[in-house]
């Protein structure tokens, strides 16, 4: 994973507070995604007329979608350690 850019808490800038209720509710939105996005159903008798390939090329698509949604609710989480840091 690539360096995260951190946000500064500061006297100018957002509060610390504000910045950790924002960013721990959309991790809470994510993984709620990432929860329902793993009910789908990805079952090969809705693909078999298409190809003899689109089934597996189905599961690996929804794969991917979990995939990218499992590296944002690591980034958040990062991100709201790097802010519980600052205000405690």
């Amino acid at each position: 994973m690539a360096t995260l850019q951190f946000p500064r808490i500061h006297l100018n800038g957002t509060s610390g507070q504000t910045l950790f209720d924002e960013y721990e509710q959309a991790l809470s939105y994510v993984r709620t995604a990432i929860k329902v996005m793993g009910q789908i159903t990805v079952n090969g008798r809705d693909y078999y007329p298409i190809s003899a390939d689109a089934t597996g090329i189905a599961i690996a698509e929804h794969r991917s979608r979990l995939d990218r949604l499992t590296a944002v609710a690591a980034e958040l989480e990062e991100i709201l350690t790097n802010i519980s840091e600052q205000v405690h």
